[in-house]
């Protein structure tokens, strides 16, 4: 039901903009008419930035955007700009930096800004409470100060464009390309990594503890490769392994329902902020799968399998793709959804299900969250890495029978939009844990999801963002089109397809036009033709996804080797040229970056498979029995013209064959799968 008085924003696709369609403010979202009525009234910007699975987000609205006459001195004051920052990464990156620049300190979202009808950021803040309490100013307090200063300093502040312009070339790393090889040191960044480790609970740094799935995954294929020694790859994997195991049966995934949350507030992994999104799940299951591969422990198959049913029961659009996220809050509270009273389980089960439960979810203790139980393992139940105490049959139908009670529950709200680059993460998520856990039939909604964006948000030769509604909207980010290179790169090594080999092809040379700035030699966030704003941006760090610049280039190598695309490896060796500066700064921060530049100075491998299709089932075996972080793999069935560059003047007898090819070359064909494995043996390509 529509609110019975509403701003601009009732109509908007974002679902978080929607969320504040009935507040008094007078919300604009994002455009013309807000900068030029800024301008015309000469009234400063309040930004507003947040998301809609946001805790602190609805918390700040109740507060202070519900409130009448918060929202008159708003309205009189500002001009009141409401982002969802998952639609629009290129203002949250801009004001993110000047948040961090004006404040020195960490930016988060809610993310208020207040700006100059110029753009230019003047003061900022994340979450501001109604009344003055834990450190922190009023809001309405703020809001007249605020206002106060434009009007007194707006001379000066019409003077700080140009300055502010200038710190964030330099918080991005300059443009000037280096000539020189890589200035970084990899065994300085695995003890970068080890200071921040905790060997006790698994994960790195201190609350609130992240996953940090970009490190993870780096740390991973470092561990496989030779860059280190024995005892460095050993310790980076005991890394990688221990932390996947403590947060598969902490309080950060959900052992009813499948899933991970985002975070969590302490650092032992046991209370989470309850928002689940979907690119945490899409890298986890990636990593789970590559894992999978590596260890073989059932409980990464187990969790696996749980995501992607939930993924399935409460993410997945009809005609293919995943919404974006589910909101922490309930009817009920924060996480409400989640959690359980003893007594609940206690009348609704056997006394023999009640007992394994307590036994197993340990809730005769005290509660951990407000009064009730958010379920996990407990540490001292867990006896070895390769132990799951959720395998057994009566585990599985306990867990089941508490997801049955679940349903009768109100889901948390949940944002309906569908984001081409979450979207394309997931697709690569789901095609690492079906390869790697040899399930084909997992595949089938990442296939349904390329086909979804092929459809609705490819268009005249360009991305789009966003689809909502039946229709899509918003120019496509770098991220867009960097995650969903990447995907058709891991998918089409599952399955080979002409239309997703040319439509990579497509892909890259739109994001290279209009993203790529050959004079400066980088990536930039947004294109060529989009919107001026007060920065053009860049993302080199990781931070809960992969860097986008990392991606766009590491993909761009890749498709290059099966392309034998020289300009392609040039623009991504040349766009890692001008970085190496920064990895030094921050080499945890900088993983994927880390990542791309070893496939620049060593380009992967590329193993293709030639052959009828009941021929090369067991060929195929071999290659996808084990993880390695720099091969390429392609399987091509029957008499099929497409081909990659590498192989494209090679005859075709029907006859099963394999060719192990590097940038340019092929070595001679291999024509028995005997002569293959010792061959890749040889070539230490698998172990």
């Amino acid at each position: 039901m529509a609110p019975s008085t509403s701003n601009r924003l009732l109509h908007e696709s974002s679902l978080y903009l929607r969320q504040h369609a009935a507040n008094p403010v007078d919300w604009y979202p994002w455009g013309g008419e807000a900068l030029e009525k800024s301008k015309n009234d000469n009234r400063p910007i309040l930004l507003s930035i947040g998301y809609a699975a946001c805790h602190w987000c609805h918390v700040m609205a109740h507060e202070s955007f519900e409130n009448d006459e918060t929202a008159m001195l708003m309205n009189r004051l500002f001009i009141n700009i409401k982002v969802d920052r998952e639609l629009r990464p290129d203002l949250d990156r801009i004001y993110q930096m000047a948040h961090q620049l004006l404040s020195h300190s960490n930016g988060g979202w809610p993310l208020t800004i207040f700006m100059t009808p110029d753009q230019v950021p003047f003061y900022s803040g994340t979450y501001f409470p109604d009344s003055a309490r834990h450190g922190l100013p009023a809001f309405g307090s703020v809001l007249q100060k605020v206002a106060d200063y434009y009007i007194s300093h707006q001379q000066e502040l019409v003077q700080q464009k140009g300055e502010i312009q200038k710190i964030f070339n330099q918080i991005e790393g300059d443009n000037r390309p280096e000539t020189g090889s890589a200035m970084f040191d990899i065994s300085q960044a695995l003890q970068e990594a080890e200071k921040e480790y905790d060997p006790q609970n698994g994960g790195f740094g201190g609350t609130p503890k992240f996953p940090q799935a970009p490190l993870l995954n780096w740390l991973l294929g470092q561990s496989l490769r030779n860059s280190w020694d024995r005892e460095e790859r050993s310790r980076a994997l005991h890394m990688f392994e221990y932390t996947l195991h403590q947060i598969s049966f902490s309080g950060l995934y959900d052992h009813i329902g499948g899933g991970f949350f985002r975070y969590c507030v302490d650092g032992e992994w046991q209370i989470p902020h309850f928002e689940k999104m979907l690119y945490d799940n899409a890298q986890l299951l990636s990593l789970y799968g590559k894992a999978y591969a590596v260890f073989g422990h059932d409980w990464l198959l187990r969790v696996m399998e749980q995501t992607l049913g939930w993924l399935a029961r409460d993410m997945a659009h009809p005609e293919g793709g995943w919404y974006a996220s589910l909101d922490a809050d309930s009817p009920e509270g924060e996480g409400r959804y989640y959690t359980w009273a003893r007594e609940e389980i206690r009348q609704r089960s056997s006394s023999s299900e009640f007992e394994q439960a307590s036994r197993l979810f340990n809730i005769m203790d005290t509660p951990n969250f407000e009064a009730q139980w958010h379920l996990q393992i407990h540490p001292t139940r867990i006896h070895e890495i390769s132990h799951d105490p959720l395998a057994s049959e009566e585990a599985r139908n306990l867990m089941d029978q508490l997801q049955s009670w679940r349903t009768e529950r109100t889901l948390p709200t949940r944002d309906d939009k569908i984001l081409t680059a979450w979207n394309a993460l997931t697709i690569s998520g789901i095609a690492q844990a079906s390869r790697y856990a040899h399930m084909p039939e997992w595949l089938q909604p990442a296939n349904q999801a390329l086909d979804f964006i092929y459809e609705h948000l490819w268009l005249n030769g360009r991305l789009m963002r966003c689809f909502y509604q039946n229709k899509a909207s918003g120019i496509a980010f770098l991220d867009d089109y960097a995650y969903l290179l990447q995907a058709l790169l891991i998918m089409i090594q599952l399955q080979w397809s002409s239309r997703d080999f040319h439509w990579a092809k497509q892909l890259a040379e739109a994001m290279i036009s209009h993203y790529w700035d050959e004079s400066a030699s980088v990536f930039y966030m947004t294109a060529d033709d989009h919107e001026s704003l007060l920065h053009r941006p860049r993302v080199l760090a990781d931070e809960a996804i992969p860097s986008p610049y990392a991606t766009a280039v590491k993909s761009l190598l890749g498709w290059s080797v099966l392309h034998h695309h020289q300009d392609w490896k040039r623009i991504g060796e040349k766009a890692l040229r001008s970085h190496e500066a920064v990895i030094q700064r921050s080499y945890m921060g900088h993983a994927s970056l880390i990542d791309a530049m070893q496939w620049a100075q060593n380009p992967p491998e590329l193993i293709v498979l030639r052959g009828e299709s009941g021929d090369l089932s067991s060929w195929k075996a071999l290659l996808d029995s084990t993880f390695n972080p720099d091969l390429l793999t392609l399987t091509i069935e029957g008499n099929e013209v497409d081909m990659p560059a590498a192989i494209a003047d090679f005859s075709y007898s029907g006859k099963p064959v394999a060719y192990h090819c590097h940038f340019g070359y092929c070595e001679a064909p291999i024509e028995s799968l005997e002569t293959l494995q010792t061959h890749l043996e040889s070539s230490g390509i698998i172990t």
